[in-house]
This record gives C-alpha cells, structure tokens and sequence, in this order.
C-alpha cells in the first residue's frame, strides 16, 4: 500500500482512544480521511490524514465518510488535536497535503492556514 503514516507520526496519537467517528473511547486503528493517493505524491502520507476509528464499527461500509461535509468535520478533529494538544509543527509534506485539500481546509481553520496556501502558491517553494 502507498503512503504509509510513519510511526514517528502515528504516536502522536498513543494515548488517544477516541474514535473520530462515534466519540466512543474504542479507536483501534488510524485510516486515511482522504485515502492513500499514489506513488508518485507523499501528501497522503501527512498526519493531517489521520483520523482514528473503530475499524469494524465505525469504518468499514461506512458510506457517510465520503461525505464533503463528514471529511471536512474529521479533518477538523484531527488539525485540533495536533495543534492544541500535540503543539504539533507542520513538516512540508501537511502543507502539501493542505494545498491539496484546500477546499476542505478553507473551511476548517483559521488565518494560519490561508496563510499556509499563500506561502505555498509561490514557484519557489517546489524548485529542487
């Protein structure tokens, strides 16, 4: 499978239990809210992706967690809890996934991350 969380990253949520789906404290697993991508794009791989659930409860045939307005709520559960509990500090590959994704993110936060697709819409920051 492609883009893998690293487990550097999946740490950050150790001592959650929550799932982002129901509020019940039975997480068991950490899913992709905006699936794996591809091979050739590391965005996916971005801890902003992460939503923790109860994979047989809350995540399989769970149709609803396609919905826009689903995506952007479990996004926002997981940009908070990074930012207010983990004081967690963005790497390159969120702010991609956060330009990638930024008809969700308009609608999640703040200044910070208009901010974010600003600094990230210049040519410069993808020269090699």
């Amino acid at each position: 499978m492609t883009n893998d969380f690293l487990q550097k990253d999946r740490e950050l949520f150790e001592d959650n239990y929550t799932c982002w789906w129901c509020g019940v404290s039975h997480a068991n697993c950490g899913h992709h809210c905006m699936g794996r991508g591809s091979k050739n794009d590391d965005a996916e791989s971005s801890i902003l992706n992460y939503i923790p659930l109860n994979n047989f409860d809350c995540h399989i045939n769970n149709g609803k967690l396609s919905w826009k307005q689903v995506k952007i709520q479990l996004l926002k559960k997981t940009w908070e809890y990074l930012k207010y509990k983990k004081q967690y500090q963005l790497k390159e590959k969120d702010k991609k996934f956060i330009l990638k994704n930024k008809k969700y993110y308009v609608n999640i936060c703040s200044n910070e991350v208009t901010k974010i697709l600003e600094e990230l819409k210049k040519p410069e920051k993808f020269k090699n």
